[in-house]
């Protein structure tokens, strides 16, 4: 029976027979196409009620309402949410009307992410007041907190020594100092029995410069307040140089 019922669901639908076999939402509806239109869903808002857990309602009354197909009589082909704020936003999405949304899914701080066939949108945030944007416009790029690094037409540079390196870990730098492209820290001295500098971030310092002269070049975070040095003894002193 499970075999004929395939037989002609395959028939009735121009599906493969592996398509027969499966649910009707895991069969592919057509593809997704980007069309002229004369409006576009593209606004920025902020989450009016806080709401800190999954209500697993998706009528309840503190999620934020996006309702694209009202506003443009049609469903966006793709979209694009904007995490802003300072705390995560869930967002439940509708494709096809009605109370058919999936399950919430979290956008982090700084993130972006894309849905298709959106026929509604709702959002919510463990914080009142948490910003977003919705938008069917590309969105290239994130500041330096999210998940891209604006580049600038001219890079400044960013050149300096840090001399007070010793056994307790700080920063190079005390306020955050954007890298947007790559930084060289080179060991300069050791000094009072010092043997090597260690670098790292906040909670370890595993990286190590022995000799006078050796240098590393970083292009692995994006601010240059996030590396942390440490001596083993005394103290030493590192230069810096990048953009």
């Amino acid at each position: 029976m499970d075999t004929m019922d395939k037989f002609f669901t395959e028939k009735k639908c121009g599906i493969s027979a592996q398509e027969a076999g499966r649910s009707q939402r895991s069969i592919s509806k057509g593809i997704v196409e980007r069309k002229i239109y004369g409006n576009y869903y593209d606004l920025n808002n902020t989450i009016t009620t806080a709401q800190a857990a999954d209500p697993h309602d998706e009528d309840h009354p503190n999620y934020n309402r996006e309702a694209v197909f009202e506003s443009l009589e049609r469903n966006a082909e793709k979209i694009t949410v904007c995490n802003d704020g300072s705390d995560t936003l869930f967002v439940i999405v509708s494709h096809e009307g009605g109370q058919n949304f999936v399950r919430e899914r979290p956008i982090y701080v700084g993130e972006n992410k894309t849905f298709w066939n959106v026929y509604e949108l709702r959002l919510r945030s463990p914080t009142a007041g948490t910003a977003y944007r919705v938008t069917e416009y590309c969105i290239c790029c994130n500041d330096t907190t999210g998940s891209h690094t604006v580049v600038p037409q001219s890079n400044p540079m960013i050149q300096g020594t840090k001399s007070d390196v010793s056994t307790v870990a700080s920063a190079m730098v005390a306020v955050a100092t954007p890298i947007f492209k790559c930084i060289t820290i080179k060991l300069r001295s050791l000094l009072g029995g010092a043997s090597y500098v260690g670098l790292g971030d906040s909670t370890g310092q595993p990286f190590r410069l022995i000799n006078e002269n050796d240098s590393i070049t970083i292009d692995f975070t994006s601010d240059l307040s996030n590396i942390y040095a440490i001596t083993d003894n005394g103290t030493a002193v590192l230069e810096y140089i990048g953009g």
